[in-house]
């Protein structure tokens, strides 16, 4: 990354997390309003479902950066970047599921 004139590393990792839901039969024919609450309720208990499973994925320490919806047919989709610090200890390593663990330094 380029920040004025100089070259310095992205302290982040990113990933995506994608969400899915059904939408009600007819949906497309409704009021703006009625799509509305409908979106609303599915996307409120989304991220409610979500802060939970980012604290357990990957060793946890993600936030959610942005996000994307769509619908897709009858389907509500909703993508989210995620990013959190990346380990800066050289004598650290993310094991298989993210956890960070001190590494014994070779002499």
């Amino acid at each position: 990354m380029r920040t004025g004139g100089t070259l310095r590393k992205n302290p982040f990792e990113h990933g995506f997390v994608t969400q899915a839901s059904a939408l009600p039969e007819g949906w497309e024919h409704l009021s703006s309003d009625e799509i509305t609450k409908i979106l609303g309720g599915k996307l409120h208990d989304i991220v409610v479902g979500l802060d939970s499973g980012l604290a357990g994925l990957d060793g946890g320490g993600w936030e959610v950066v942005s996000h994307n919806t769509m619908a897709v047919e009858k389907v509500l989709v909703i993508n989210f970047l995620i990013r959190r610090e990346k380990a800066v200890d050289p004598g650290c390593r993310r094991d298989a599921v993210g956890s960070l663990h001190d590494v014994e330094q070779k002499k």
